[in-house]
């Protein structure tokens, strides 16, 4: 299976377990998150050609549309987007 996934807010918790799950599914994930956790860092160690890490503070809405942009040009349509991330206030 060679479709991806982008999956927000990846670098822990629900993200982080979603993205393993996807990967053991088959799945090619582009992991989006702030800061690279240990964890996700390890998972993409282990997936090496699954699993891509993306730095990106989804707050600033102004970098939306280009990195949508420049994330297709690269990678190309995902399949899914899971939107997992948040905004702490």
């Amino acid at each position: 299976m060679n479709k991806l996934v982008i999956v927000t807010g990846a670098s822990r918790g629900l993200g982080l377990a979603i993205c393993r799950q996807l990967l053991q599914q088959g799945y090619t994930v582009l992991a989006l998150a702030r800061t690279l956790s240990s964890d996700l860092n390890a998972l993409t160690e282990q997936y090496d050609s699954g699993l891509t890490f993306v730095s990106v503070d989804l707050s600033d809405l102004d970098n939306i549309q280009p990195l949508c942009s420049e994330l297709i040009k690269q990678h190309g349509r995902p399949y899914a987007l899971i939107n997992n991330a948040a905004v702490g206030y």
